[in-house]
């Protein structure tokens, strides 16, 4: 069996669902004729997410697991704000206690990277990319 790539294709929706602490990025191909061209993206135990250049047209490129202390390092000042407004933890008092807590949780960094869009981090505890055939077996579109 092939192994699932989601380079070059074209995001089609985020579906965050808050409670369920799922964040899912919905993509296809738009060029290809491949029997699954549709793809679910799927974070699961979301703790944390930020994008920059949501737009469309978005064309995702890669999603790749780094290192946590890469990420918050590389988005300090975004996590040094959040801080006051209980972003991504309630009672944290600095960054290094948030890099502690999401280290003893399990939580895993991912890098969204993409052209002409989407551009960001997920922080979860896992990730994992379906394929399918058709819109309409996708999670979160009706």
């Amino acid at each position: 069996m092939a192994e699932i790539t989601i380079h070059d294709s074209f995001v089609i929706a985020i579906v965050h669902q808050f409670e369920e602490r799922r964040l899912r990025i919905i993509s296809h191909y738009r060029d290809r004729e491949i029997p699954e061209p549709y793809f679910v993206t799927d974070f699961g135990n979301v703790v944390a997410h930020h994008f920059r250049h949501v737009a469309a047209p978005s064309i995702l490129l890669d999603v790749e697991e780094c290192d946590v202390e890469s990420i918050v390092s590389m988005h300090h000042e975004l996590f040094a704000d959040g801080l006051k407004h209980g972003w991504p933890f309630h009672g944290m008092r600095n960054v290094a206690d948030v890099i502690a807590k999401l280290n003893a949780g399990g939580v895993k960094a991912y890098q969204v990277m993409g052209s002409c869009g989407l551009d960001g981090f997920v922080l979860a505890t896992s990730c994992s990319i379906h394929a399918s055939p058709s819109r309409s077996e996708l999670p979160g579109l009706t």
